[in-house]
């Protein structure tokens, strides 16, 4: 039985979506106290029984947060098939022969690598049309929506397809622009799961890259009618994938993302099943790290110069030094998984990144001493290593959108718009540099050397060795940065068992929230409930005989506070997704608690705390907490 499983049935028995809350709320509760009392009673050997106990149920409760189905082996290994899907396909279509028949002219190559600046054109103005629209009029998006895109790529192979049959550049141009706009939709429903679950996420990012080189580099190696039958199908494969995954996740939150069956009491008219989590969160442009992301652009903009006017200056095609970099984008992706594997560690942007700006120094200077002897390896590196950094543009947008509650369509759409725009901007400079210098004796040595002094600058200086940008932070102003801050100091906390929640900004409301962590964790403020405080404090039956039945018993305190929730939501009209969310506010719980606790992006937590302080007319966690209290 996989620990999905085990959370649904352990929901059923509560009664539905606030019995679950109420289960995991007092659950967690009872391993922060657990916690807080063994560390108080620690020296006191009277009682050193009762600080074991508290600490086992500490461990069981933090166990139980951590089986979840966003971490299990099935959902990471759809996950990593259905991205890795989603990388390839954009690579084997345009930057492999897998499109021509045996015998046919490699003449469609040209037109193919039009097709390909056309695609990286349509991602990058329609990502940025999506944010502009949002700002007009918000967006949702529904799983149709997603399928149609996962089908539009697919379309979009089979009329690039006949269009190399008949060396039709139009529609080249049409199937490669069509391509573009559905891939920044695919791309955001899968950053949606990148940005689930804990700071690890972006290691999926880089597995999944890693399957993508390795079904890229594996294309040549299979008939060309099957290359052609695979390169249909990867789209809506990796569609499958998603929908798979997603369907498991939405099946254990439906009272968060509710369900098309679901009366007016309960749910919201209109709005889609699935995946709200795409839209919900901030669509803010300041929450982008920009600075961290400049720097990464800035490199992997070197990469893709040198590889374009290597391109240009041997008459070849862009493919062929692309497959070598794939190479090199496989072999490091392999290095960083084990070297993860074994030491256990998060993914560290920093440190690939200048392990990338070394190995494309590396390459450079190949070419500046051998000249076009070193023309392959020097360009397999330039141009893996170009490949890499955009990949870590991802692993960035993914612990972004996890720290500041941004909408994954949003952030992936910005994302994959500077990731296009790079490799856009990086081919076309070389090419023009390759025009107006026409000496080949002269073009690449000063190419050369403008590269490696760009990554000289960027490494030694503050802008290249500022640990905060590696982390994601970013200049948002004092109030977002101690947000940030604070979000981190709440992760922290949660991992020892604590339920306090620090400032934070804003959530629409008279006032502001200046609840420190030290507050939060001594509530109610006054004399609480019976109910409240059996629910926060009894986690588990006393082993006293006269401990009440665990299920709906008429004195039942779970019961009794499941019957309170029920009222209060129905009194102030929330709905069946903000109650659940509002049963772990009522108890101090965070966004990001939230979140992991209910497998969903911080950013549809966000929306959902959003909507409960405008119907309650609070403006602070602790004003919430006070008219819960107050409610009887």
């Amino acid at each position: 039985m996989n620990s999905g499983e085990n959370r649904t049935r352990k929901r059923r028995p509560g009664g539905g979506g606030l019995a679950g809350a109420l289960s995991d709320v007092r659950s967690g509760a009872s391993a922060a106290g657990g916690v807080r009392r063994a560390r108080r009673n620690h020296a006191e050997s009277a009682d050193s029984g009762g600080a074991v106990a508290s600490r086992l149920r500490a461990r069981v409760g933090g166990l139980a947060r951590s089986m979840r189905p966003t971490s299990s082996w099935g959902s990471a290994l759809k996950t990593l098939c259905g991205a890795g899907m989603l990388w390839a396909w954009q690579y084997a279509t345009f930057l492999s022969t897998a499109l021509f028949l045996p015998g046919q002219s490699i003449r469609g190559r040209s037109e193919l690598e039009t097709g390909f600046y056309l695609l990286q054109a349509a991602a990058m103005v329609f990502a940025v049309c999506l944010v502009v629209a949002h700002y007009r009029r918000p967006i949702r998006l529904s799983t149709g929506h997603t399928f149609l895109a996962a089908g539009g790529l697919t379309l979009s192979t089979l009329g690039l397809f006949v269009a190399l049959r008949i060396h039709s550049l139009v529609l080249v141009a049409v199937s490669s622009v069509f391509a573009g706009v559905c891939t920044v939709v695919m791309v955001g429903a899968w950053g949606a799961r990148f940005s689930l679950g804990s700071k690890s996420s972006g290691q999926l990012v880089v597995v999944s890259f890693l399957l993508a080189c390795a079904i890229y580099l594996s294309m040549a190696m299979i008939p060309n009618e099957v290359a052609v039958g695979v390169l249909l199908a990867l789209p809506l494969g990796s569609w499958v994938c998603w929908m798979s995954d997603a369907t498991a996740r939405h099946s254990l939150s439906s009272n968060v993302f509710g369900r098309a069956d679901e009366s007016a009491a309960h749910a919201d008219r209109g709005a889609p099943s699935s995946p709200e989590e795409l839209t919900a969160g901030t669509w803010r442009l300041r929450a982008i790290p920009w600075r961290a992301v400049s720097v990464l652009v800035a490199a992997s903009f070197v990469g893709a110069l040198v590889a374009s006017l290597l391109t240009t200056m041997t008459r070849g095609s862009a493919g062929d030094i692309f497959h070598n970099g794939a190479w090199v984008v496989a072999i490091v992706c392999v290095l960083t998984s084990l070297a993860m594997l074994r030491e256990h560690n998060a993914l560290s942007v920093r440190s690939m990144y200048h392990i990338m700006v070394t190995l494309t120094v590396f390459g450079l200077l190949v070419l500046l001493v051998f000249g076009r002897l070193g023309f392959v390896v020097g360009g397999a590196f330039a141009q893996g290593c170009s490949l890499f950094l955009q990949i870590m543009i991802y692993v960035i947008m993914t612990r972004s959108t996890q720290r500041f509650d941004m909408a994954p369509l949003f952030s992936f759409s910005v994302g994959q718009a500077v990731v296009a725009g790079v490799v856009l901007a990086g081919s076309l400079a070389g090419r023009a540099v390759y025009e107006l210098a026409r000496q080949e004796s002269l073009m690449l040595p000063l190419t050369c050397g403008f590269g490696i002094l760009v990554l000289f600058y960027m490494v030694t200086s503050h802008v290249g060795r500022s640990e905060e940008l590696f982390l994601s932070r970013t200049k948002m102003g004092a109030g977002a940065r101690a947000e940030a801050a604070e979000d981190d100091a709440d992760l922290d906390e949660e991992e020892d068992g604590a339920s306090c929640e620090p400032a934070r900004t804003p959530v629409p409301g008279p006032g502001s929230e200046t609840l420190s962590c030290g507050e939060a964790s001594a509530f109610p403020p006054a004399a609480p409930s019976p109910a409240s405080a059996s629910a926060v404090v009894a986690p588990f039956p006393a082993s006293s005989p006269s401990t009440a039945p665990a299920f709906e018993e008429p004195g039942d305190p779970e019961a009794l506070e499941r019957d309170r929730l029920d009222r209060f939501a129905q009194t102030y009209g929330l709905t069946t997704r903000e109650a659940e969310v509002f049963a772990y506010l009522a108890h101090g719980r965070s966004r990001p608690y939230i979140a992991d606790a209910l497998f969903v992006t911080t950013g549809t937590v966000k929306t959902h705390t959003t909507h409960i302080y405008r119907k309650l007319e609070v403006g602070s966690k602790q004003e919430l907490i006070d008219l819960y209290e107050s409610f009887r």
